[in-house]
């Protein structure tokens, strides 16, 4: 779709250079594409067809694997949890 990893290393180097006062983390997995879902979530679906006047006909690959996606997934809701109950608790 786009190069999504890329440009979070682009948003990640700001927040460095203007010295973000908060937590910031950018999670990547290999193998992984853009379609990572909470655990529980459709692990079947592999494209996207867009819902826009003009484009609907455009059917657009969500990259990785099933099992990539899942395994990150699973950890990147993981990492949430855990950056929510650091925050909540002034970590």
């Amino acid at each position: 779709m786009w190069p999504s990893s890329a440009l979070a290393d682009i948003a990640m180097r700001r927040l460095e250079t203007y010295h973000h006062p908060y937590p910031f983390r950018h999670l990547k997995y290999e193998s992984a594409g853009h379609l990572i879902l909470v655990p529980g979530g459709p692990r079947t679906m592999r494209t996207l067809r867009l819902q826009v006047d003009g484009m609907s006909d455009w059917l657009l690959s969500m990259g990785g694997t099933p099992k990539a996606d899942a395994e990150a997934g699973v950890d990147a809701w993981r990492s949430l949890l855990d950056f929510l109950e650091a925050s909540v608790k002034g970590r």
